[in-house]
C-alpha cells in the first residue's frame, strides 16, 4: 500500500491515545531503571531493556 490514505479522525484519536499511553509507560519504565543505575537504550519514548 503505497500513497496517501485517509483515516477517520475517530481512529486518529484512538491511536494517539494508545500512543501517548505507551509513551507514558515508556517514560515510567526509563526514570525506575535510571534510579536503579540501570541502562536504558533507545531513546526517552522508546527504551529497550535488556533481559539478560
Amino acid at each position: 500500500m503505497e500513497g496517501w490514505h485517509a483515516y477517520p479522525l475517530k481512529v486518529i484519536k484512538a491511536l494517539t491515545m494508545a500512543f501517548d499511553y505507551y509513551k507514558g509507560n515508556a517514560s515510567i519504565t526509563d526514570d525506575v531503571f535510571a534510579t536503579l543505575g540501570l541502562k536504558i537504550h533507545g531513546g526517552k519514548n522508546v527504551p529497550y531493556v535488556g533481559h539478560f
